[in-house]
């Protein structure tokens, strides 16, 4: 709850100055980011020789239904964000559920059910549509933390060293991701 508290207080407490903007009719700080972000853009696109428009280089997109696609697109988008901690991540969500009751079960799977639509919607329909930015992985992150803290639990129960072990895997795993999407993703949008 503690925990809960702080992350509702310190989302709002960062967008009092955003509110006070708006109300003053003054323009965020941060447009002027946003700004020099699309001329640097714009810039990049003007000297490559073809503009590729995003939805092109999108393997789980088509011009038919295939919810096979969408179900190919949350599998792919599991493995990019957690590599194996993918399997973990289905081991501790099992846990969470079987030690559930049957309605906090049926709540669980409802939750769990929702990424799994929003992914065959997005790319099991014709393409572009409107589901396709929608927030999958996102929406189930609470949960998906519950699974993995309630298996590392479980693997401490067995050996505190291990659960150390894992613990310690996901947070260089985590680490390296970020690394790794900074350095080409966002360096390179920036032109340097």
């Amino acid at each position: 709850m503690l925990a809960l508290a702080l992350s509702v207080g310190a989302f709002y407490w960062r967008y009092i100055p955003v509110m006070e903007n708006v109300a003053g009719r003054r323009p965020q700080p941060e447009s002027r980011v946003l700004d020099r972000l699309e001329q640097v853009r714009q810039n990049s696109l003007a000297t490559q020789a073809a503009v590729v428009d995003d939805d092109l280089n999108d393997p789980f997109t088509g011009t038919s239904v295939n919810p096979l696609r969408g179900l190919g697109r949350l599998a792919s988008r599991l493995w990019r964000f957690n590599g194996l901690f993918m399997f973990a991540i289905f081991a501790g969500l099992w846990l969470v559920w079987r030690q559930a009751d049957r309605g906090r079960a049926n709540l669980i799977l409802a939750w769990f059910l929702v990424c799994v639509w929003i992914s065959v919607l997005a790319a099991g329909l014709p393409s572009p549509n409107g589901f396709q930015h929608l927030k999958d992985l996102e929406f189930v992150s609470p949960l998906i933390a519950l699974g993995l803290g309630l298996l590392t639990m479980r693997i401490r129960e067995r050996s505190a060293a291990v659960a150390w072990t894992f613990g310690a895997a996901w947070a260089v795993f985590a680490c390296r991701a970020i690394l790794l999407e900074f350095r080409e993703r966002l360096l390179p949008l920036t032109g340097l």
